[in-house]
């Protein structure tokens, strides 16, 4: 009779375990969620990179090389009646990258990861290429007058 009271008592203690642990995981589950959802409804996200706090980025090869090291280039333009304006050069293979505009303003900005050196880009205005007027030179790529940006480390 004691064996049998010693089963059960075990098969108790096995079946509450359990319960107790299928009761415990969506419990922690449901707490990470939660979490989860309060960061982005307070606008909090510890995994956004915020560009305007880092400057530069190591790329490629051993930190400490300049060449191989990513600097954020600030891109602007100001077109007030424009409707999508966009960049696109050597460092995006000529596609055009999306810039954005603040809901009450005239100035178009994107800021670009760029290793050091001199990178030719346009703008695209509502389809239109145009050079950069604040660019302080110009080249060619191909038939194409460029702006010149040139990225120091």
């Amino acid at each position: 009779m004691g064996d049998i009271a010693t089963r059960r008592k075990a098969l108790f203690w096995l079946l509450l375990g359990g319960f107790l642990a299928l009761a415990v995981l969506p419990s922690i589950v449901l707490v990470e969620s939660l979490t989860q959802y309060v960061r982005f409804i307070s606008g909090w996200n510890p995994g956004v990179l915020r560009q305007t706090h880092i400057r530069s980025v190591p790329h490629r090869g051993r930190s400490g090389d300049p060449e191989m090291t990513l600097i954020f280039v600030d891109f602007t333009i100001r077109i007030s009646d424009a409707k999508t304006v966009a960049v696109a050069g050597d460092f995006s293979e000529w596609k055009p990258v999306p810039m954005v505009k603040p809901k009450n303003g005239d100035k178009w900005e994107i800021q670009i990861p760029l290793p050091a050196g001199k990178h030719q880009y346009l703008f695209q205005v509502d389809g239109a290429w145009f050079l950069d007027p604040s660019a302080k030179a110009t080249g060619r790529h191909g038939d194409q007058i460029t702006s010149i940006k040139e990225v120091k480390p």
